[in-house]
């Protein structure tokens, strides 16, 4: 496909709302140039979910043609600027075609939407879930600990490993224990996607259905 059949479908799809046109001021040449943003693969810290930054990196990675834009709040848009584009390409085509898929299915490939979705939801683990799952069980098993000569489960933890001869790293203890209790029939807890690509669970209603003999079969299970 010709360059300039290429902008004309890609004015089409602007009418179709899927692409929109934006305009950026270049810094070095001193002017503004206007580019085809693609609405599917826009986010910000506070808008888009896993959907658009995962239809962001299939893009990206996949045609030399795509680039990006950044602005304040974590926005990105995935463009495609005119003045970047060779004469001709037979990735034109092939481009035109995956994303006007979008326009019946959002998703480009769902399994790198797992996998974004996987990235948020560990990058939300190591960022608050643990730490905040950790405080709740030191405070609902005090009295516990406190039989034990423990201030925290952490301490408890170490002293059980030592005891046992066990080396296994707390943390390993502590993402078993939740992905264990968040299966529980009482729980069934899952992580929610929101806007702005953040992974949220219901911390507190895992650690409530706990029992103090629920993390002792789990150190049990550190033996084997």
């Amino acid at each position: 496909m010709e360059k300039q059949d290429f902008i004309t479908e890609l004015e089409e799809l602007v009418k179709l709302d899927a692409v929109s046109k934006q305009e950026f001021y270049d810094h070095y040449d001193k002017g503004y140039y206007t580019v085809f943003a693609l609405d599917f693969c826009t986010f910000s810290d506070y808008s888009g979910t896993c959907v658009e930054r995962a239809n962001n990196k299939h893009f990206k990675e996949k045609y030399p043609f795509i680039s990006e834009e950044v602005g304040g709040y974590g926005t990105v848009w995935t463009v495609i600027n005119p003045n970047d584009l060779d004469e001709s390409s037979e990735e034109y085509n092939e481009f035109l075609e995956e994303y006007r898929s979008l326009l019946e299915y959002p998703v480009i490939d769902d399994e790198l939407l797992s996998e974004t979705e996987l990235e948020a939801e560990i990058e939300a683990w190591n960022n608050w879930a643990r730490d905040d799952f950790i405080d709740l069980l030191d405070k609902k098993f005090e009295s516990e600990l406190e039989e034990h000569n423990c201030i925290d489960l952490e301490e408890y933890f170490e002293k059980y490993c030592k005891k046992n001869d066990i080396d296994i790293d707390f943390d390993d203890f502590v993402l078993a224990l939740f992905k264990q209790a968040r299966q529980n029939i009482n729980v069934n807890e899952y992580w929610i996607i929101e806007e702005g690509g953040s992974a949220w669970i219901d911390i507190e209603n895992i650690a409530n259905n706990i029992a103090w003999n629920d993390i002792q079969a789990m150190m049990e299970k550190t033996k084997d």
